[in-house]
């Protein structure tokens, strides 16, 4: 206790207004301190009673796993005792820094990140009184209110500093939701540092219904700024799993078998594409924050990588069928990328020598939005290691530099190899080669490493075992984990792909410096029995430049800036793969944090909207999850075959996503996770031509006039389009 005790500083309330901060050297002076202090005895004719020791940063906040819920629940009334109050935060471990932050807290326990969970069945009334402790900071409560919303302005609620509010309201809708505060009169796409860390979860059960097994992940953020287009790089940047980062946040273990159900809710101000390794997840709702809405079976969506906004909330299920490590992530590098304590910029090392500074790249090269999950096999399941087949197909995948490349922005490649000599060296930073393999068919994948950097591939989207994941010291299972590639050694990966569809590949080390050198490249999963037609079946790879300042201005289409056109003949169907993978995403704001034109701030219904699932706030929707997930339209020109990952088992017209043009054959609303891949077919006998551009707008140019619809392609905000003429000819 000695040690603890040392130079820490006392807060002592000296009277209502005043307060003393002092250092106490030992234990010993604490009671003299308390003698001393009047406002820890009652005062002569005073109500008040005792006033408790008000610990200042020594106050630690408790990391809240959101499996206890607040409150009491008595016939039919929850009552919940809130208080907000400065604590130490540590996102990063016991024993990283910690910032001071003000915190959420349940009256008599301590302070929590995120804050106290509200648990309750529907029709549930909520009794809430919150004590604002805060000294010369008022507390603006955003929240607190009937579910669904019924008016705007019964969403916010003002505590003034030292001051107590108190809300009663009733929750009658089931489904995701939260509560969350500012003490800087901020709008919620505005909070950065201690201001992001009040928020809490409001979980709304069906009334009458067993309570199924599920955890609350809920997504923070600590930053100096807010993402835009005058904030490329952030010079402190850390994103939290219920108040930890990576490796830090807690480890889920599950059996195989097991029926897996998460909520997650992105509290953050910045946008999450979330990326499943090795297995396909259902989305069985999604909200934001004032209204949910549930799917019905046939409309679910089924993915690997599911885009959230900032304040959107989803509710998925998956049933893991084999054991190993695996992960959940953001797929932004920049937002898992490897950072310093509270996500401060790390110290310069050469180039390309941070990778080898890493023992362990899974511990050591990523931070932040990542959460590990480790599923055992169930007892007598003695599953036996892949083995080699001799109907294997074999390739080779060389990973080598290409010419032009200097140390500070290197150019490497992909190069496929199956038979007789090596290709010759490339040149030039290009997508890497396109990789057609069939279901159900083994396959034998060994990466080469002829580059400088320690690298790994992760097959995203591919549903194969553990250890061939491609995440080095973390795939595979305790005695037996993935290696990183070392310059000069290989690794082969043995798979058997179960699902058609339209997946990538890409590297899993140093993202943000090898993902833009080359090392990203489509992978396409033929059906039985079919052959793939590159005249017909057509792939689009957007991503990112390797210099940092041109990544600033534009994005690449098949690794140019002056996309090669596209043609097409008429009264043939063709294929139009879309993939991304871009190295940096963030949500386009003001200079007050609110998002520019085109884009949505919780509950806000003004502008152009992709949420259409909003409009049916709090009921089931038999309808596709339209907007922003799957565009509808009766037109025929261009039909989804499949979106998300390689979605191989959603065809046209079975379901949501069936159709993806609008009546003037744009793609309208249609939107892409980074990772994410989008297929459409056209039967188009017409002369049309479509320019195809990433961001922000896809134009359609039809009879002579051309229209504008939003496609809310998430790259970064303030790019010039490069656009892509496809001529339907």
């Amino acid at each position: 206790m000695e040690g603890y005790w040392t130079e820490r500083p006392i807060v002592l309330a000296l009277n209502r207004d005043l307060e003393l901060a002092l250092h106490v050297r030992s234990l010993a002076t604490l009671p003299l301190l308390l003698l001393l202090t009047p406002g820890a005895h009652p005062v002569p004719g005073s109500d008040r009673g005792p006033r408790p020791l008000a610990l200042g940063p020594s106050e630690r906040a408790r990391v809240n796993d959101n499996r206890r819920p607040a409150g009491t629940l008595r016939h039919g009334v929850l009552t919940v005792q809130l208080e907000v109050r400065r604590a130490m935060w540590y996102p990063d471990g016991e024993r990283a820094p910690g910032a001071e932050v003000p915190a959420f807290a349940a009256v008599g326990q301590p302070p929590e990140i995120p804050g106290p969970l509200i648990r309750v069945p529907a029709g549930t009334e909520i009794a809430i009184t919150v004590r604002n402790a805060l000294p010369n900071a008022a507390l603006t409560l955003h929240g607190l209110h009937t579910r669904p919303l019924t008016a705007a302005a019964a969403d916010t609620l003002h505590v003034a500093s030292r001051a107590t509010g108190a809300v009663r309201f009733r929750l009658e809708a089931p489904g995701t939701y939260y509560y969350w505060g500012t003490t800087m009169g901020r709008v919620f796409l505005g909070r950065t540092r201690e201001d992001a860390q009040l928020s809490g979860a409001i979980i709304v059960d069906p009334p009458e219904r067993p309570v199924r097994e599920d955890r609350i992940l809920m997504i923070g953020m600590w930053a100096d700024t807010l993402s835009g287009e005058d904030t490329p790089e952030r010079g402190q940047l850390l994103f939290v799993v219920n108040g930890r980062s990576w490796p830090h946040t807690e480890r889920l273990a599950y059996a195989v078998g097991d029926t897996v159900r998460w909520r997650v809710l992105n509290v953050s101000a910045d946008l999450h594409p979330m990326h499943l390794h090795g297995f396909f997840f259902r989305v069985d709702s999604r909200g934001d924050g004032t209204g949910d809405t549930t799917y019905t079976a046939a409309t679910r969506d089924l993915v690997v990588t599911q885009r959230m906004f900032p304040g959107q909330t989803m509710l998925v299920t998956w049933v893991p069928d084999r054991p190993g490590n695996w992960l959940f992530h953001c797929h932004v590098p920049t937002h898992f990328g490897p950072r310093g304590p509270l996500g401060s910029r790390r110290a310069a090392l050469a180039e390309g020598a941070i990778a080898h500074a890493w023992s362990n790249h899974a511990l050591q090269g990523m931070n932040g939005l990542v959460v590990g999950i480790t599923v055992s096999a169930k007892r007598g399941d003695a599953r036996a290691p892949v083995t080699d087949d001799a109907r294997r197909r074999r390739l080779r995948l060389l990973v080598r530099a290409n010419a032009g490349g200097t140390p500070a922005a290197p150019y490497y490649g992909f190069t496929l190899h199956e038979n007789g000599p090596e290709p010759p060296l490339d040149s030039g930073g290009h997508p890497g080669p396109l990789i057609v393999l069939t279901r159900g068919e083994p396959v034998s994948i060994m990466v080469v490493n002829r580059t400088p950097e320690p690298t790994a591939v992760h097959w995203h989207g591919i549903e194969l075992e553990s250890y061939f994941d491609g995440v080095a010291g973390f795939s595979g299972s305790d005695g037996r984990l993935a290696p990183v590639i070392a310059p000069g050694d290989s690794f082969e990966a043995r798979f058997t792909p179960p699902r058609a569809g339209t997946f990538i590949y890409h590297t899993h080390v140093d993202e943000l410096r090898q993902e833009p050198a080359g090392l990203a490249g489509p992978l396409i999963v033929l059906e039985p029995g079919t052959r793939y037609d590159p005249a017909t079946d057509l792939t689009v790879l957007i991503s990112s430049p390797s210099d940092s300042a041109q990544e600033a201005r534009a994005v690449l289409l098949n690794g140019r800036l002056a996309a090669v056109p596209l043609e097409l003949r008429s009264g043939v169907s063709h294929r139009l793969r879309i993939s991304q993978r871009l190295s940096r995403g963030g949500v386009a704001r003001d200079r007050e944090g609110r998002r520019r034109a085109g884009g949505r701030s919780p509950g806000d219904d003004s502008g152009p909207s992709t949420h259409k699932y909003r409009r049916n706030r709090g009921r089931r929707s038999d309808a596709a999850p339209a907007g922003r997930d799957a565009p509808r339209s009766p037109d025929r020109a261009w039909r989804t075959l499949g979106r998300g990952a390689g979605q191989g088992s959603r065809l046209a017209g079975a379901g949501p996503g069936a159709q993806c043009a609008s009546r003037s054959n744009s793609l309208e609303g249609t939107a892409m996770n980074l990772g994410e891949f989008f297929s459409c077919s056209s039967p188009s006998r017409e002369r049309r031509s479509l320019l195809f551009g990433p961001l922000p707008w896809l134009s359609v140019m039809s009879g002579g006039s051309q229209r504008t619809h939003p496609c809310l392609i998430n790259s970064p905000p303030g790019k010039s389009t490069p656009f892509e003429r496809v001529s339907l000819s």
